[in-house]
């Protein structure tokens, strides 16, 4: 008996992996409609794709899905990374800056958002800032100048959805997700700049 139903197209695009350049064959039955990191088979570092039906309509009710919707970029964000390592920024910040990154693609926003928080607080104790409750900790740092007015107020940013990613929000409004971690990362990237600089230059 012949189906009604359009026939599933089990072709996938062979996506190559950014680091090592070697492709992947994905099975669609698994892939079509994913989106997340892939780990490479050559040089097992992971990348990031996204598939899915470009068309966003379906033909008798069904999405066939298995187009690539996004360019194959590696897991985190590398203009954000970039660059950070030649600043003199203690390693475990830098780890913390980039779990941060890893955890917006991993689909984890409220773990990122924290990561942050994390990072601008290590920062601050980096510069001599003592140890207390991250906001205080912001605050006196202005008052010493080691931070400007404005990177100040993105510290205030970036702590306060990190304690919001840290514990259940009843309030959808105070809810931690996708773009909130990305304003997350982009506030503590500024503030990292700030107070590491390079060469002594703001920037």
């Amino acid at each position: 008996m012949q189906s009604s139903l359009k026939e599933r197209r089990y072709t996938m695009p062979k996506p190559e992996c950014p680091h090592c350049a070697s492709p992947h064959d994905l099975d669609a039955r698994t892939y079509a409609f994913y989106k997340g990191p892939v780990t490479c088979r050559v040089c097992q570092r992971r990348f990031y794709v996204e598939f899915g039906d470009e068309s966003g309509s379906s033909w008798n009710n069904y999405l066939e899905g298995g187009q690539l919707l996004a360019p194959i970029r590696p897991i985190g964000n590398p203009d954000l990374l970039e660059g950070l390592q030649e600043l003199g920024i203690p390693q475990g910040i830098l780890k913390d800056f980039e779990d941060a990154s890893h955890c917006v693609d991993y689909g984890m926003p409220r773990a990122a958002a924290v990561m942050c928080r994390s990072a601008v607080q290590g920062a601050l104790l980096a510069k001599g800032i003592p140890d207390d409750q991250p906001q205080s900790m912001v605050n006196k740092a202005r008052n010493c100048g080691i931070l400007s007015e404005m990177v100040k107020q993105l510290c205030t940013v970036a702590v306060f959805l990190g304690g919001k990613g840290g514990h259940p929000q009843a309030d959808w409004t105070d809810q931690i997700g996708h773009q909130e971690a990305q304003q997350a990362l982009l506030v503590t990237h500024r503030v990292l700049l700030e107070l590491f600089p390079s060469d002594g230059l703001p920037f």
